[in-house]
């Protein structure tokens, strides 16, 4: 049984350094945290300045993520959770994400994953 505070979504969204180099994809995401996948090495506890765009609202989201967890395979990437410093940035994720699992859900899409 699956423990998780704000649900995932299986949804891709490109993620930026705060400087604009392109980090990765999300494979997942939730207002807690994402997997990206990406070939870039990114030590576990690292803290990285993201950047990234909810593709609904054209809304740019700015937060400090840091890497909880590393990935060779099935894809390789980083999990990092969001340490959100106000609470925008959580409330924008969690509507988006329970927006399009809703639309999902309803639509009968089934991701692949």
């Amino acid at each position: 049984m699956e423990k998780r505070k704000y649900k995932r979504l299986i949804f891709g969204i490109n993620i930026y350094k705060s400087g604009g180099k392109k980090i990765g994809l999300t494979k997942d995401i939730s207002a807690s945290g994402a997997f990206i996948e990406t070939s870039a090495y990114f030590p576990i506890g690292k803290k990285l300045d993201i950047v990234f765009e909810l593709p609904d609202e054209l809304r740019t989201l700015t937060t400090t993520a840091r890497v909880i967890s590393r990935r060779k395979k099935p894809c390789c990437g980083i999990g990092v959770e969001f340490e959100i410093k106000n609470g925008t940035v959580i409330k924008n994720l969690k509507q988006f994400t329970e927006r399009w699992s809703t639309y999902m859900e309803q639509s009968g899409y089934v991701p692949y994953v």
